[in-house]
């Protein structure tokens, strides 16, 4: 037998149920947050993936000395080049359009980048959920710049 002045360590199945339900409360208000977070890094890829798409093919026209047409291909949702080559997809929950000064959606569109560094000079929008991205390719250099609405 043991004497009744030893204290046994440890917890109660009490004290451990209280934890793990604290635990649990936490972790319901932080998941979301991180799934969040992981849906804005995607749409941000997104938006690298894009602005690197653009200066390639602004690159491409002024070291070939030939003019790079883009254009918009609802049909399997990506960009093309003139010869039907995919050069950017976007997935299911995004939309790609080219819009005017306005913010407007236009019914048609392409983007011509010039061997001697200009463009015609256009305005494309990526969206998802909330979010918002506007490309402006500037007319007389054919720089591609970004910016978050």
């Amino acid at each position: 037998m043991q004497p009744h002045s030893q204290q046994q360590t440890g917890f109660t199945l009490l004290e451990l149920l209280v934890v793990m339900a604290i635990a649990g409360m936490l972790l319901a208000l932080v998941v979301p947050r991180f799934g969040s977070a992981f849906s804005g890094a995607q749409f941000q890829k997104q938006v690298h993936d894009l602005t690197t798409t653009l200066n390639q093919a602004r690159n491409t026209a002024s070291a070939t000395g030939q003019l790079v047409r883009l254009e918009l291909s609802t049909t399997d949702r990506s960009l093309v080049n003139a010869t039907g080559e995919i050069l950017f997809s976007w997935p299911e929950d995004s939309e790609l359009m080219f819009v005017n000064s306005d913010h407007q959606p236009l019914e048609t569109g392409y983007l011509l980048f010039i061997p001697d560094a200009g463009s015609n000079g256009a305005i494309l929008q990526l969206t998802r959920q909330d979010k918002k991205t506007e490309f402006s390719i500037n007319w007389l250099t054919g720089g591609v710049s970004h910016e978050t609405l």
